[in-house]
């Protein structure tokens, strides 16, 4: 056991600071414990904002309450069991009072019966933040004074409460509230919100003093006409609620507006201040009538409390008339209120000292709660409809001849002719999302025009397939919101897609069953089926509500994802695997995933095909790799290395949907909606298998629950078997979706060829039985049947059930901070939520050394391998064997609250497998670095290497109390020269004190003797400085090369803050280090870099030398500090090419492809064993979106070609273009293959991925 000194996470951060004079960075990375997903939080990402459009169902079946019962309008009833359409008004209010929800362009839309409605609140351009300043007010200025309107904003600010029942009748809609001739049943209350007068203090401070406060006049405007004869003078008793900012008036509240005039009329009788005046009006003439309410206003101002932006509210008794309604005529002299629009409704008109008007705090977000509240109850559900038009007011492309898309007035209607409803689309890349909430079965299906309008000849169809199923209301309406999904909507350069989401309320019954109730369904019915599939089919997600927490989350989840993925990228992000032979199959599957500043990010797994065409360059035929669609009709990659737009993937025939996470691939194929009972989603607890669902034996401990949340306990379980979440637990799925696999690419293993032969690269891809192995962010390891996409078993660790709650309810991951004016001061990364956060490492072991195809056959040893990276101090392992392949069985678990692994902190170091032998019996033995700093656990960890028993996990051996941590990976080096068994010969790896550490494996000796370290300086054999190791060292053995290095092998390995590689003037290096082979040899002084030689690579590809320096000890290459060039993902070796990528930070969009660019890849290549360049340039720099990949080598027939990037997977052959001197080019990324069939055995092979 090593045991040395130890350095903090803050003298870490401390060390690299002060040494490379980036103070100024402390102070905004307050932790060392952050990971490379910052380089996506993208400013030029935020400089386009996205459109939201709600869509909101007004048909009639919201006047019922959420479980469809009528109302009686006469009843006590509680807030929550009001109408549906009340508590979708309650929900906007919660929502937009909410101060998260920001800079987002948000529009409403309702539909019914007929035309749906663009309301009064199209999208606008500046966003819902805009504030409205007097300006925007109907305002006459006369010399030092302003006379203007002060509306009522919300159409909640007025109602009436029935003395004899107490209740406030609050009908916010437009002709719904009547009031009769008895006058003395009723109060009346007008609140008016947002009066800009300012407080004393403000007034006083902008020179103005006088008594009167700055008001000269206030009159309360009411507008009426005559409803039947009569010469009846009436008298208005107007008192003024005298809390100083009078709340929102409440529906179905007790003596909410009576318990109002009761303390202003207290007040008024207690002489403190003027809280009541009379006002009289002629009921047989028609017209404006305004009540002079002067008194009451400065009443308000007078008090010292008072704050601009305050609400006033006005109470009326002892009259007769009616309020916020069209003009009707009434029997018996009674008065109504004229509204017709805005002009007849009531308004507060003030004069007053300019001095005295202050600027608006609020913003658009009012309007949009007022037009909720101003919602009406009418006609049918034509949803098919409302999407349509939706659309069609979303698109900027002028005329009208099919097919579209192309912008129209005519689709809609709008409550105001004076509002303009041009298309809200102001550049190229910007994503709307259709909010869209219903709570039944849709009407009317508008089928021919929108087939029409797709350009679809005879039926709706998606990706060419004819949507042949559900209700014939229903037709199309999947077919659309995949269209908008896929097809931009703008005549900009980049494309501007919609995706849609649902969410049904008050809709979902809790009988498996369609529900007896016309506007209740069962989960499987063909309603709740319609929203789910309009979701999934239009890259949204689907939601169920039952009351207005659900409504509210499900509302707020939606805007979280439009704040999240604001540009209409297609293609998510990359992520290459390691490749398992050689000598290759042809079929290639990526994990792909899309980051977003939510924390929850989607993943998907999808398979290409990979075809090795013979090109010729630089003179000579060489094979380079070409990714295409799976059926081979098309190359899969455009000059970005993003997949092109319409390529069908594997198991995804017709769909087109390339690169697109959330269609095709694996998610396609998760359970429907009545297979999800069967989903075979598991943990293990105490040793036994538990079916993760809302019956299982688990506790609220699990998953990190109070002990009163077992109902929130049952539906994080359903939630995470793919239903919608609801407390106690849900019948209703959810849309498909798995978490991200950012660390990990799949790995692959076979099970045999149906057909005889035992040749892996030539069995029909149809009789092999392939199984791909992926671990996911959402805690799941899933393995898949590659023929058909579909799960075969999904496993989630016990230790990963307590971010379910995460992944259910995601947070923003960029946190504004704001000041009490709501300006931007700054921004705060959040750190991501991570579950299993690493690749599948595989172990097989034939039980016949005759066996060598690959095939896992009966009898063999095969075992699976998992750290969980980001995710946590773990380590699994399970037993995949022949007879376990359809159901993995866990072996055991590393935890690094065992006292064996207390020093493991966050297990970053991906496990590596190999065999040694002690005392004479061969072992398969784990080799790992103890990882990286918890952030959760104030104990020193990480700062180790550990090696334990494969089949058990106890601890053979362990290097512990490292002064540095260990996060990156270990590499094994095999002497096959003089260890023909393939036995571990030694160990290397990096550590982030800018370290190389070699261990030697004395294989044959005892425990106490197996491990040996090397030189003179207990296992370190480089120290390099202040650098930072997070990669694993790449070995290659240069046996084949010139005399002097024949009994040399090269340990190459990059330098780079990986969790910050955002930071710029930083000093990297790419070390190329030489030691012996036999460890014993090693030199005693320790490596430095005065012993290597400084590679200078000039623009025209030259290599200098720095002073004609000996590279008999390597060589290393100086990375640019000015633009914060740095290493963060591994490099690659093969014959003689050392090919490794550099990032650099960058911020640039590209408006073409809509993908922010997370910053630049540089690509090296040299010569190995001279250090020779062979580029043509010093480096090959690309833009790229994701973290740069580790280099992976790709074999076909003849040659390997060691690929950087997917961008050199789309047939560009000028990509692997060399230096010419002298008519000899040099390949720098391509190698000719080992003669004959090479199978890579893992752990122990030469060229190492």
């Amino acid at each position: 056991m090593v045991k040395l000194p130890f350095i903090d996470c803050n003298q870490r951060k401390a060390r690299y600071f002060s040494l490379f004079s980036m103070v100024f960075l402390s102070t905004f990375y307050m932790s060392c414990y952050a990971d490379d997903t910052e380089i996506y939080f993208n400013d030029k990402q935020t400089t386009i904002k996205p459109n939201v459009l709600f869509i909101l169902d007004r048909s009639l079946s919201m006047d019922k309450d959420p479980e469809g019962k009528t109302i009686k309008k006469d009843e006590n009833q509680d807030l929550k069991t009001i109408s549906k359409l009340n508590l979708l008004k309650e929900s906007f209010q919660l929502i937009f009072s909410d101060p998260t929800i920001s800079g987002l362009r948000i529009g409403v839309m309702d539909y019914g019966s007929g035309k749906p409605n663009l309301a009064k609140e199209v999208i606008d351009v500046d966003g819902i933040d805009e504030t409205r300043n007097i300006e925007n007010l109907n305002q006459q200025i006369n010399g030092d004074e302003i006379t203007f309107e002060q509306p009522i904003w919300l159409s909640t600010d007025d109602g009436y409460q029935n003395k004899s029942t107490q209740n406030n009748w609050l009908d916010f809609t437009i002709g719904g509230l009547l009031i009769t001739n008895t006058t003395t049943g009723r109060y009346f209350a007008y609140r008016f919100d947002n009066v800009l007068l300012k407080s004393k203090k403000d007034r006083e401070d902008s020179g103005y003093t006088n008594s009167d406060y700055g008001v000269k006049s206030a009159k309360l405007s009411l507008n009426f006409y005559s409803a039947a004869a009569s010469t009846t003078q009436r008298q208005l008793d107007v008192y003024i609620d005298p809390k100083v900012d009078s709340v929102y008036l409440r529906p179905r509240t007790k003596n909410d507006i009576s318990s109002r005039f009761l303390a202003a009329n207290n007040a008024n009788n207690a002489n403190l201040g003027s809280h009541k005046i009379q006002c009289a009006i002629e009921s047989y003439r028609s017209g404006t009538y305004t009540c002079d309410v002067t008194k009451l206003v400065r009443t308000q101002l007078a008090k010292n409390d008072w704050q601009d932006g305050y609400a006033m509210t006005f109470i009326i008794v002892n009259s007769s008339y009616r309020a916020n309604n069209p003009a009707t005529a009434r029997d018996g002299g009674s008065l109504s209120f004229k509204e017709r629009g805005d002009q007849y409704q009531a308004k507060l008109i003030i004069t007053a000292n300019k001095n005295v008007i202050a600027k608006n705090k609020r913003t658009r977000k009012e309007t949009l709660i007022d037009t909720a509240f101003a919602l009406k109850t009418s006609g049918a559900t034509y949803t098919n409809r409302a999407i349509f038009a939706a659309s069609q007011y979303i698109s900027n492309i002028s005329g009208s001849r099919n097919p579209g898309p192309f912008h129209s007035d005519n689709a809609y209607s709008t409550s105001s002719k004076s509002i303009s409803t041009a298309s809200p689309l102001v550049a190229g890349c910007q994503l709307t999302h259709f909010i869209l909430m219903s709570d039944g079965q849709p009407t009317n299906n508008y089928y021919a025009t929108i087939r029409d309008y797709m350009g679809q000849k005879k039926s709706c169809s998606i990706n060419g397939i004819e949507e042949r199923y559900g209700d014939a209301n229903e037709r199309c309406g999947r077919a659309l919101t995949n269209w908008l999904a896929q097809t931009s909507q703008s005549s900009f350069a980049g494309p501007n897609y919609i995706w849609t989401h649902t969410i049904g309320f008050g809709m979902v019954s809790d009988n498996d069953d369609e529900a007896s109730d016309d506007v209740q369904f069962g989960p499987d019915s063909n309603p709740v089926k319609y929203l789910r599939d309009l979701a999934s089919n239009g890259n949204g997600q689907f939601h169920t509500a039952k009351d207005i927490d659900g409504l509210v989350d499900a509302f707020k989840s939606i805007i979280n994802e439009a704040l999240s993925v604001n540009v209409s990228a297609v293609s998510g992000q990359v992520v290459t695997s390691s490749v398992d032979f050689l000598e290759q199959r042809r079929e290639a599957f990526y994990s792909i995933y899309q980051s977003q500043l939510q924390d929850y990010w989607p993943g998907n797994l999808k398979g290409f095909k990979m075809v090795y065409n013979k090109e010729m360059v630089d003179g000579k035929l060489i094979e380079i790799p070409v990714l295409y669609s799976w059926n081979e009709g098309q190359k899969a990659i455009n000059s970005d290395g993003q997949f092109k737009s319409g390529v069908d993937s594997a198991w995804s025939e017709g769909m087109g949907d390339g690169g697109n996470v959330k269609a095709g691939g694996v998610v396609a194929q998760l359970p429907e909606q009545d297979e999800l009972p069967n989903r075979p989603l598991f943990t293990f607890v105490s040793g036994t298998q538990v079916a993760i669902n809302s019956s299982a034996n688990l506790s609220t401990k699990d998953l990190d629950l109070a002990n009163d949340e077992d109902d929130v306990k049952k539906g994080l379980l359903d939630f995470m078997r793919g239903y919608v979440y609801q407390a106690g637990g849900s019948k209703s799925a959810a849309g498909k979706k798995i978490g991200d696999s950012i660390a990990s690419g799949v790995s692959m293993i076979s099970y045999g060829c149906a057909k005889s032969g035992n040749d892996i690269t030539k069995c029909d891809f149809n009789d092999l039985n392939l199984v791909g192995l992926l671990a996911s962010n959402d805690g799941v390891l899933r393995s898949y049947d590659l023929k058909t996409g579909k799960a075969l078993y999904e496993f989630m660790p016990k230790e990963m059930l307590p971010i379910i709650k995460h992944l259910q309810k995601p947070v923003t991951l960029m946190e504004e901070i704001k000041d009490e004016n709501n300006n931007l001061l700054s921004t705060k990364k959040v750190v991501k939520t991570y579950g299993l956060d690493g690749k599948v490492i595989i172990y097989h072991e034939p039980s016949k050394k005759e066996n060598k195809d690959g095939f896992i056959r009966s009898g063999d040893k095969a075992y699976a391998f998992l750290a969980a990276g980001r995710g946590g101090g773990y380590i699994y392992a399970f037993d995949i064997s022949y007879e376990n392949r359809k159901m993995f069985k866990p072996m055991w678990t590393l935890t690094s609250t065992s006292s064996s692994f207390s020093n493991l902190g966050a297990a970053w170091s991906e496990p590596i497998v190999g065999k040694v032998d002690i005392s004479g019996t061969v072992t398969p033995v784990v080799i790992f670095g103890a990882g990286n700093q918890d952030p959760h656990n104030k104990d020193h960890k990480g700062n180790g290497v550990y090696m334990v028993d494969a089949e058990t996990g106890t601890i053979i051996w362990s290097g512990s109390n490292m002064t540095y941590s260990v996060p990156g990976g270990v590499t094994a080096y095999v002497d096959k020269d003089n260890n023909p068994d393939g036995l571990i010969s030694d160990i290397f790896f990096g550590d982030l004190g800018g370290q190389i550490w070699r261990f030697h494996i004395n294989n044959g000796q005892n425990i106490s003797n197996l491990v040996k370290p090397a030189g003179n300086s207990n296992g370190v054999v480089a120290r390099i400085g202040a650098r930072y190791f997070y990669q694993k060292p790449v070995i290659y053995d240069l046996s084949n090369a010139q005399n002097e290095t024949k009994n040399m092998i090269s340990i190459n390995i990059g330098s780079g803050y990986k969790e910050h590689p955002l930071v710029q003037n930083n000093q990297d290096r790419f070390y190329s280090l030489r030691f012996p082979k036999d460890y014993k040899s090693t030199d005693s002084i320790v490596t430095t870099e005065s012993d290597l030689a400084e590679l200078t690579l000039d623009t025209e590809g030259t290599t200098y030398v720095k002073n004609n320096q000996s590279i008999a000890k390597g060589f290393m290459v100086i990375l640019d500090s000015q633009v914060g060039e740095k290493v963060i993902s591994n490099a690659a070796v093969f014959s003689d090419r050392l090919v490794f990528n550099t990032y650099i930070p960058d911020n640039t969009f590209n408006p073409k492809t809509c993908i922010p660019n997370t910053g630049k890849q540089r690509s090296y290549s040299v010569n190995v064993v001279t250090g020779k360049n062979l580029l043509k340039d010093k480096y090959v720099e690309t833009s790229i979106s994701t973290i740069p990949n580790d280099v992976t080598v790709y074999c076909g027939s003849s040659f390997c070609s060691l690929v950087t990037g997917t961008n050199m997977l789309d047939g560009d052959s000028s990509k692997y273009e060399g230096r010419c001197e002298n008519g000899v080019c040099e390949f720098p990324f391509t190698g000719s293959k080992p003669g004959g069939i090479y199978i890579k055995t893992g752990w122990t092979d030469l060229f190492s991925l």
